[in-house]
């Protein structure tokens, strides 16, 4: 019988049962990632004035819209703002995609937000999502103004003299708004030998960047890949891009017609898509960039958001004064 069956199968049950086993942990990694709070320590110039750490958490792409993703619900992103506050954070940047598509959502996502804290204030940048629709721009800034302390800047700096730091908000690559010299060019002369951070919501723009000297530029966009091979530590999407890059050019047709294919292209430098990296300068050093996993997850294909071995991700940051 049935019994009489198992009981015959038994030692091959138990050989395959691990395998199972992990397969059902891989599922469930994939369908609920759990949120990675990472921690950067970052140097001071030894000539910055600054006599205490500043710390400062780092967010980006939450891609808040109705009806939920899976990895995008109103618990989760009240999960992250309670996992934010009790870091007592003195600065919050938000390196944009606050939206997917649709702007309505702004409404709702800003009256979360607005329970965030920061001593010396949030501060954020728009990114290609916000961007999308006639008008979006416009929209989801003024939803920010109007209802929550968050301050967006495009191509303006902002001080913090006591710190002496300085903060350049850039507006969006894609978008057409980053504008690198009307930026930097906002930064009052007082001020022009402060340590920089860049926030801009493109890493790409690092590149651009380089004329001028960033202690720490903050970005997102690439979600660290959204599904990064195991061992390899690599984003799916860079290994694709590798292989479209090597076939024959008739071979087009390859990122129309595999799942996400056209994600390949969402940003030019891979290499930078998650983690802190040098990025050198004309000016004979390097410049920092950090690249944010982010908050939530872009569809890669229709109705699909998926994550696996990439989770979302807070990044917290201490600027460490040499004088502390």
């Amino acid at each position: 019988g049935i019994s009489c069956t198992l009981l015959k199968d038994m030692p091959r049950l138990v050989h395959v049962a691990p395998v199972i086993i992990a397969l059902c942990v891989s599922l469930l990694y994939v369908a609920w990632p759990s949120l990675d709070i990472v921690r950067v320590t970052i140097s001071l110039p030894p000539d910055a004035q600054t006599r205490e750490d500043i710390k400062i958490v780092h967010i980006s792409d939450i891609h808040y819209d109705e009806p939920y993703t899976h990895s995008m619900t109103p618990a989760f992103l009240e999960v992250a703002i309670d996992a934010i506050n009790k870091e007592k954070p003195d600065i919050i940047l938000i390196s944009g995609d606050f939206i997917n598509y649709r702007t309505d959502p702004i409404q709702e996502l800003a009256s979360h937000l607005s329970k965030l804290q920061a001593k010396m204030g949030t501060y954020a940048v728009l990114g290609n999502h916000d961007c999308t629709k006639p008008g979006a721009k416009q929209f989801v800034t003024a939803q920010l103004h109007r209802r929550t302390n968050i301050t967006v800047l495009q191509n303006e700096s902002v001080v913090f003299h006591d710190h002496r730091l300085v903060l350049v908000g850039f507006g969006d690559l894609w978008a057409g708004d980053f504008l690198p010299e009307k930026a930097m060019s906002t930064i009052p002369a007082d001020a022009l030998h402060y340590p920089r951070l860049a926030l801009v919501h493109n890493p790409d723009t690092a590149e651009h960047l380089s004329k001028w000297p960033v202690l720490l530029q903050l970005s997102g966009h690439t979600h660290g890949g959204q599904i990064v091979v195991p061992g390899w530590n690599v984003p799916l999407l860079s290994v694709m891009k590798k292989i479209e890059m090597a076939l024959p050019s008739w071979l087009g047709w390859f990122k129309v017609l595999v799942p996400g294919g056209r994600s390949m292209d969402v940003v030019r430098h891979w290499e930078w898509s998650h983690g802190l990296h040098d990025v050198p300068n004309t000016l004979g050093s390097s410049n920092l960039l950090y690249v944010n996993r982010g908050l939530g997850s872009h569809r890669l294909i229709k109705g699909i958001y998926p994550r696996a071995w990439c989770n979302p991700e807070i990044t917290v940051l201490t600027l460490r004064s040499a004088r502390s």
